[in-house]
């Protein structure tokens, strides 16, 4: 609980900070939509975690009723499919003002990232909700409730409920692999082109601001590549074993 009250007032700061910046110069540059965006994102996931613990430690009787129990695990999963997705989107940003392009296609998305970026944001919360919504499906078709809605999963042992788990599973992951796998992608490729590019550098002329503000850059598209990573493997390892 205390972590994710942490969380969320670091998170609250960074869009306190950011929209003050942009009501006093009217004005907001891409990046800075879409850290809001990352932020708010995170400010939902843990106030539902927080939801999450609570209803799981003090309220348990709530998960009696099937409806709230559907409501309070399709806004978990939004929470984190939304996070992962907004996550890839900062990824791809950095990606492709890093980068330098040759291919026709990735100049031209290079030059209108700035009109990019906003459809990419709407295009995630979209989708993020849309694959929440069909990791029900399963339990839904099945005509039997998710055993736990919470996010400590507990899997049932009886051949239909597993069914209907692998089901759930099934539509989890593909939710989060395709974001996953774009976080990786750039992350690995933004690296291995500033790296090349430092090693130019300093041969020719020593190193630059330039390639230092990159270097932190791409140290902070690792740091979220791991996070996730170690996120998401606690998670299907924690689901499979049948916490």
């Amino acid at each position: 609980m205390l972590e994710h009250i942490v969380g969320s007032f670091m998170n609250s700061y960074v869009v306190f900070v950011l929209l003050l910046d942009y009501f006093k110069r009217r004005k907001m540059s891409t990046i800075d939509k879409i850290l809001v965006a990352l932020s708010i994102s995170n400010i939902y996931f843990a106030c539902i975690m927080c939801v999450n613990l609570l209803t799981s430690t003090l309220w348990v009787q709530i998960y009696s009723n099937l409806h709230i129990k559907q409501i309070i695990f399709v806004l978990t999963m939004d929470a984190i499919v939304s996070s992962t997705w907004l996550t890839a989107c900062l990824c791809v940003f950095y990606f492709m003002k890093i980068k330098t392009f040759s291919s026709g296609l990735l100049v031209w998305m290079k030059m209108k990232i700035s009109t990019i970026i906003p459809w990419f944001l709407l295009f995630s919360e979209v989708i993020s909700l849309g694959c929440s919504f069909l990791t029900m499906l399963p339990s839904v078709i099945g005509q039997r409730p998710l055993d736990n809605t919470s996010f400590v999963y507990s899997v049932n042992k009886t051949s239909e409920a597993s069914g209907a788990n692998y089901g759930f599973m099934t539509i989890a992951f593909f939710s989060v692999c395709v974001p996953l796998l774009t976080i990786i992608g750039t992350t690995v490729s933004t690296v291995f082109s500033l790296y090349l590019h430092s090693r130019r550098m300093e041969k020719n002329m020593g190193s630059s601001n330039n390639v230092a503000a990159h270097r932190s850059v791409v140290w902070m598209m690792t740091h979220l590549l791991f996070l996730y990573i170690i996120i998401y493997l606690v998670m299907f390892v924690w689901v499979f074993l049948g916490f």
